[in-house]
């Protein structure tokens, strides 16, 4: 198997797990995510996406500060597909 970012991601994505850019960062040392998730699509993968939202608080006023991230999965009705093929 190929050892590098774009497969590591893809098998991690197969595997039924979801990732972020700052998980793909801390797991993968992956700064662009998003290109490695356009690679795989233009490769003809099946990769979903959402946005979800993230809470933290602001440090100098205290205040809780909402922010939406982009959360990535392999979609699972063509995984199935492809296992049966396999």
């Amino acid at each position: 198997m190929i050892n590098t970012q774009y497969y590591k991601i893809l098998q991690y994505l197969k595997e039924g797990n979801t990732l972020t850019g700052l998980e793909a960062l801390n797991k993968f040392r992956c700064i662009r995510l998003s290109a490695r998730i356009s690679e795989m699509i233009r490769a003809g993968h099946k990769i979903e996406s959402k946005f979800v939202p993230v809470y933290s608080r602001e440090p100098e006023t205290g205040l809780s500060i909402k922010k939406m991230i982009k959360r990535y999965w392999y979609d699972k009705y063509h995984l199935d597909m492809h296992k049966r093929d396999i």
